[in-house]
């Protein structure tokens, strides 16, 4: 799909925002660069307990099934 969307557009660059990029999987067809933006964990979780009023433990339980930072 990102694909697609890419190939309408006439620009020579362009920024693509994909928050669990590598779980969507196949952006290395379609993106030539990535740029990682990352903040320390504890800001991630309360972050995601503000801005989907979850618990801790719920946003926890989220996080263990992303790819790690590593």
């Amino acid at each position: 799909m990102v694909g697609q969307a890419l190939a309408l557009l006439d620009v020579p660059y362009s920024i693509v925002v994909i928050p669990l990029l590598v779980e969507a999987g196949g952006y290395r067809d379609v993106l030539d660069r990535v740029l990682v933006i990352d903040c320390p964990q504890a800001m991630q979780i309360e972050r995601v307990m503000l801005r989907n009023d979850l618990s801790r433990d719920e946003v926890e339980a989220m996080l263990a099934t992303q790819a790690s930072r590593e």
